[in-house]
This record gives C-alpha cells, structure tokens and sequence, in this order.
C-alpha cells in the first residue's frame, strides 16, 4: 500500500505518528523487536513472520500444552478453540454452514461419554484470539451439533506431531500426512509455505494462515476417518477425498483468519488507548499495515475454496501426485 494511504489510515484510526520513517514498513518484524522499535506482545500478530508464525523445534501433543509463554504451537490447540470457546465460535459459526462441510457434519456420530470427559478435562488448556473476557469455555451441553462433532473428531486425533524436517519425493513435497491406523497428524518443516495445496492456491495468504490450513486439511481427512469415508481404492477416490480436506481446511481457516483480525483490531483499539510514551516507535504503523493487509483474508481464501467445491461438484477430480506410492498416509502435496 501507499504509504501515504497508510499514513490516513493511521489519523483515521486516531494512530500517532511516531514512526513515520521507512525502517518500520521496510524491516522485519524480528528486527524491530530486536532494535526496539515493537512491543514483544504484538509477536501473535506477525502474521507472515516465519520465526514467529512457524513451528522450528519437534513437537509431539499426546496431552494439551500448558505453556503461557508465546510459541507458534500446533494448529490443533486455536482449532479446538475455535468450536470450544463460546465467542470464538459464535464469531466464525456462520463458515460452517457451508455445504460440504455440513454434509460431513450431519454424517459424524455424536460424542460418546469418554470423549464427553475428555472434553471436560481438555477446555482447561484454550489457546485464544479473543480478549480473555470474551473468551470462556463452553460446557459440553451447550453445544451444537457442529461443536459436538466437531469435539468428537479432535478426540478421535489422538496426537499431532511437528517435525522440523522436509520430506519430499520425486517433483513432490509433503506438508503433512494423516495416518489412520494411528491416528496422527504430521505436519512438517514446509506447511508454513504451502502454496498450492491439489489446485487449492493459498500463495497469497499469511504463513500463519498456510500452517494452519495443512493442519485443517489434515483434521479433514480425520473427520472423513471418523465417518467411514476414507477410501483407498481408486486414484479418483481418493482424489474426492483430497477435494474434500481442501474444503474442509479452507473452511477452518477463513476462521482462523477471521480470529487473527479480530485479534488484531483489539490491539490496534488497545494499543490507541495508551498513553503515547508507553508504546514502541513503530507499534502504530504495525498494527495499522497488518489491518490493512490481511482485511480481506477471507475473500482471498474463499478463491480457493469456490474452485474446490467447483471441481467436487463436476467430479472433476484428476489431482497431481496422487499416484506417489512413496506415502501411503493421506499427505498435503504440492509440486515442487
């Protein structure tokens, strides 16, 4: 953007002006923490930082973490949140009201008692986008028929693994894999730069956003498990079923993205709020350039996601790569 079109943006939204040198849209993010210049806090909303928005060390998650400090953790924990968390959920609801991934829905079973109680213990470990007061748990009666479901298919997860390694195999590369017989989600050292996910192009999107769309396209093909859709037979089923985790993942990730901006205007409208000798030199350009960019992450993501449903509907479902029988798990391909 024009930085003289930021610099409105920035009087509109009652922004200062104390950082109107070309070192705060220019350098990094890591940077400018370094030099000073941002607050460490606003580290969440880095968006398309990659030491900030992305996993670098092996992560297993067989019980939910407890760590406060910032991290990029695995998708699982903001996923679970956003159908656990009573405002997280009320404020992306309306996304799931999408076709295909209503169809999965109405086929998951319900939870069972043990999955119940799992619930019960795991609402005690939340990873939240809303301000803490806006963001409280849901008993597990309150829900609705997707968050009940929903819960179901991250109980039948049994863990998620971060590797910090790249796996590829002839023109292809692996994001991230589910394995069935386990049931685990993989994901590795390139799901942060995903690009082009079975003709799903999210090149334009955040590295946060891409993460969590392999984590999402990989919990898909946990939900199509559960309901006894996943099927190995034929290179076009499982091509639908490749379709179908797009959709899926896409779905979840217009709400993680919708979450990260609401995060993000309540930083800018905190942020606005405080005395202008408690904030860094480059917070206000920050905040207000990360509005700017990703305001209309929804429309970019929802691309993708009219091309997918469009291919599933025609039964247009030759997908590349499919026919690599180095990785017999249901993988996040893309050509190298």
């Amino acid at each position: 953007m024009h930085r003289y079109l930021l610099y409105l943006l920035l009087a509109a939204t009652g922004f200062s002006f104390a950082c109107n040198t070309p070192h705060c849209f220019t350098t990094s993010a890591k940077k400018l923490y370094r030099k000073k210049l941002l607050s460490d806090d606003l580290a969440v909303i880095a968006l398309n930082e990659y030491l900030l928005a992305c996993p670098t060390v092996a992560e297993s998650m067989h019980t939910p973490s407890t760590t406060t400090g910032y991290s990029a953790p695995l998708p699982e924990q903001l996923l679970f949140g956003i159908f656990s968390v009573n405002r997280q959920y009320e404020h992306c609801k309306d996304l799931f009201q999408q076709s295909t991934f209503q169809a999965a829905i109405r086929q998951l079973p319900f939870p069972d008692q043990q999955a119940i109680d799992w619930y019960r213990e795991r609402i005690k470990y939340q990873l939240l986008l809303l301000p803490l007061e806006e963001a409280d748990s849901s008993p597990y009666d309150s829900l609705d028929e997707v968050q009940k479901k929903m819960i179901n298919v991250f109980y039948h997860v049994k863990d998620w693994q971060f590797k910090p390694e790249k796996r590829s195999s002839g023109n292809y590369i692996l994001h991230g894999e589910y394995l069935p017989e386990k049931r685990t989600i993989m994901l590795y050292k390139t799901a942060c730069k995903a690009g082009n996910i079975y003709e799903a192009n999210i090149e334009k999107a955040a590295l946060t956003h891409r993460y969590y769309f392999v984590g999402a396209h990989e919990l898909g093909h946990a939900m199509d498990d559960l309901r006894n859709a996943l099927h190995l037979g034929t290179e076009q089923s499982r091509a639908q079923c490749e379709i179908q985790a797009n959709i899926y993942g896409l779905v979840m990730t217009k709400a993680v993205a919708r979450l990260f901006n609401a995060r993000v205007q309540y930083y800018a409208k905190a942020s606005a709020a405080m005395p202008p000798g408690s904030r860094m030199p480059c917070d206000s350009a920050f905040l207000a350039g990360t509005i700017q960019r990703w305001k209309d992450i929804e429309l970019v993501l929802e691309k993708p996601l009219h091309k997918q449903v469009t291919m599933l509907g025609h039964g247009n479902l030759s997908v590349a790569g499919l026919q690599n029988d180095s990785w017999a798990a249901w993988g996040c391909m893309e050509a190298e």
